[in-house]
Parts: C-alpha cells; structure tokens; sequence
C-alpha cells in the first residue's frame, strides 16, 4: 500500500502533521471535497473526493508523464475524460472501471485515428479508423481488429475491400487486406 502525502480543503486548509519528515494527513473522518495527494511513486491527484476515494472531476498525473483529466467514481475513472499519453497520443471519450468503454476518439501521435466504440480499453462495436496515410477502414471491430461487416479504402489507388472480415483480415480471391493485424497473422 503506498504511503500518502495530502492536503485536504473542506472549507479551510487542514495542515499536516511532520513527524519523522513524513507528511500524513489530519483526518477525523473520511475526506469529502476538494483536494490533492500526491504518492511515493511520483503520481499526484488533484480534485473532487467522496468518502475518501477519487469521485467527481479531476486530473490524475502519473508518473510516467501520462494525465488523465476527467470524472471519478468511487476511485476510478468513470464517465467522460480525456487520457494523454507521454508518448503523445491521446483518448477522448467514455471510461468505465479505467477502461475505454462507450464512445470514444483516440488520436496517435503518429496522426493515425479511430473513432468508434470502446470495451474493455479496445476498439470494439462499430468504428473508422483513418491511417495517416490516408486508408480507411469503417465497420465492425472486436478486441482491436476488423471483425464483421466492414470496408477498407486505399488512399494511394482507391482500391475498396468490402465484405466480410475476420479477425482483422480480409480475402476474397486473391485480394486481400488487414485492419489490425499483420499480414503474417493473416497467412498472406
């Protein structure tokens, strides 16, 4: 259990007691209302408690640089938020548990995009993915890759692949295509 470092304000500042050079919180009861903790691991939340758990707005910064900023319910993120990552990608949309789950964009840094349905933290339920050279793919995703109905769209030639797709993989004949796995999963 990580030790933690807080400062609590519930209509005025209650300071910290130091006792052996740690910081611990003065509390009679459990914390409500706005404030910050900040943990041993380097990770720091700041905004709405209820009961002592995260429930309400706030930004959570951990500490491998990535930040959420978004609703809490009872200690996790739930509801509309936005996740950026050090890396520079970025989520937009519904969580449930701390997972992608509902709606939801997210944004690579590489300019790659999808938009669609979330479960579980992977895209799955109807949803468009748009590479950033420009292919696209619209239709029915399962755990991240195109499952069901769907139609994949060459930039570069215009060539389409319409139909049926399994497991991000797409042939009829000897045309073929993968949205969300590699060629070699796929046996081409």
């Amino acid at each position: 259990m990580m030790r933690r470092l807080a400062v609590w304000f519930v209509g005025l500042v209650l300071a910290g007691m130091l006792a052996c050079g740690v910081a611990h919180p003065v509390q009679a009861q459990p914390r409500d209302g706005y404030g910050v903790e900040t943990y041993d691991d380097g990770g720091r939340y700041e905004g709405d408690f209820a009961n002592g758990l995260r429930h309400g707005r706030g930004i959570y910064r951990f500490p491998s640089g990535n930040r959420y900023e978004g609703e809490y319910r009872n200690g996790q993120r739930n509801g509309h938020g936005v996740f950026f990552f050090a890396n520079g990608d970025r989520y937009e949309g519904e969580f449930r548990n701390n997972q992608r789950t509902g709606s939801g964009v997210f944004i690579w840094a590489n300019g790659d995009r999808y938009e669609g349905e979330w479960l579980n933290g992977k895209s799955h339920g109807h949803g468009v993915q748009i590479w950033a050279n420009g292919d696209r793919y619209e239709g029915e995703w399962v755990e991240d890759r195109a499952h069901g109905q769907g139609t994949r769209t060459n930039a570069k030639t215009g060539a389409t692949y319409s139909g049926q797709w399994t497991n991000g993989c797409f042939r009829d004949g000897d045309r073929w295509a993968t949205a969300g796995a590699t060629r070699e999963e796929c046996g081409f």
